[in-house]
This record gives C-alpha cells, structure tokens and sequence, in this order.
C-alpha cells in the first residue's frame, strides 16, 4: 500500500574549513520545491579556524553545532544523533543539490515503503582554473551519472540504527566503508534516473589523493572479508 503521509527530513552537513563553499551548498537546499517547512538543516562544524560556524551561524535558518576537530565520519555521526525527522539526507560542504532533489526521493520513498535508500545521478562541475584529475570526473563532467555517494542519497532514519555509525578509523573511506556495510545488509536501494546533485572538482578534494585513497578502500574490503562480511 502506498504510503499517503508528509515526510519530514533532516540534512546533516559536516564541514571543515568551508567558508568558501558552504553557504552555496546551504543556498541549495534552501532552493529545494519541497516544504521548506518539513526540512531541518544541521551543520556540523569539525573545528574549523576559518570562520565557517560564524558564517552559518549568521544565517539564522539552520542549527550550527561546533565540535573539536575529529574528522568528516564524527560529524556525520554527529549530526545524525542530533536529528528526529523520518528521513536524513546527507550533503558535503562542496556540493550542491539540484532543486527537485528532496521532493523526488520523497516522492519516492512514500511510493515505494520497501525501500530504505533512494539515490540518483550525480555531476561533476570544475572551480575555474581546475582540471580534470581522473577518468571517473572526466567521465562524471560530461554527463551525469547513477552514483551512490553520501551528498545524494535520503536514507529512511532506521537504517542507521540498523548498518551503525560511519567508522571514525578511516581518514577518506567512511563513506565508502559505510556504504559497503549497506549493501552487504541487504537494504532496498533504488536510484533515481534524474539528476540530483552536483559534485564541485576544486583544488583540494580529498579524492584527489587516489593512493591514500586506494589503500583505504582495500583496508575496507579486506577488513570486511575478515569480519565474516558482518
């Protein structure tokens, strides 16, 4: 049976040094066609020295929470135990959401009650005077893409108690730790052929440092295969 309620939803965004980015990442969620009523905006702020939380703080239309410094998964976890609503979307300070994001997925989610995740297709865009520094943004840049990335996702609240918190261990794979841990779970994920977000290349992506990054990402895999894939 086809869900008829309104959802509620909370954005968790988690941000370091981000006073160059976030208030257009806070503008597009403000921009979103959903009731803007039903919509909580949480920015965790992970120490920053730059002014970021007097920025969001100036604003008066989201809840700034500061914490010393701890890392992108703290702040996500963070923010999460902070919120109520039915539903949580997740946006990094850098990116932006397109403005029918919100309304789509739940749109989705109260069509579709078997569902725990709904995401979409994602966007690479180039801060002036960046390039390209891999195939997968070349890739991205050109056309959108299906994605599974935290800043596109809307998770149904029970599925965090359900896959736990991101791991605080991994300086640049949370995400990618947490989301194995989600498919390994056998949560619905569904996504969206629409595009949902944009995805800001700039000078100082974490993604940039690909061995790091690679290293990380086969801790997470051999890591899992030695807990049983639990």
């Amino acid at each position: 049976m086809q869900e008829t309620r309104i959802f509620d939803v909370s954005v968790v965004i988690p941000t370091y040094n981000g006073v160059r980015y976030i208030a257009a990442a806070l503008d597009s969620v403000r921009a979103q066609t959903y009731d803007s009523s039903r919509i909580e905006v949480v920015v965790v702020d992970d120490g920053s020295t730059d002014g970021t939380a007097e920025l969001v703080e100036s604003r008066g239309d989201v809840r700034c929470i500061r914490q010393a410094n701890a890392g992108v998964a703290a702040a996500r976890n963070h923010g999460v135990a902070e919120t109520t609503a039915d539903v949580v979307m997740l946006l990094d300070q850098d990116d932006l959401w397109e403005p029918d994001k919100v309304a789509l997925q739940m749109e989705y989610l109260c069509a579709h009650p078997d569902a725990g995740v709904v995401a979409g297709h994602m966007q690479a865009f180039l801060e002036p005077g960046v390039e390209v520094f891999s195939e997968q943004v070349r890739r991205m840049r050109e056309q959108p893409m299906p994605y599974i990335f935290p800043s596109i996702m809307a998770f149904r609240r029970e599925i965090f108690a359900r896959i736990g918190p991101f791991e605080t261990s991994f300086a640049m794979s949370s995400d990618f730790d947490w989301l194995v841990r989600l498919r390994l779970s056998g949560v619905l994920v569904h996504t969206l052929p629409d595009l949902l977000c944009r995805y800001r290349v700039h000078g100082s992506n974490s993604s940039r440092d690909l061995l790091n990054l690679q290293r990380e990402m086969l801790h997470v895999i051999h890591r899992r295969r030695r807990l049983g894939a639990s």
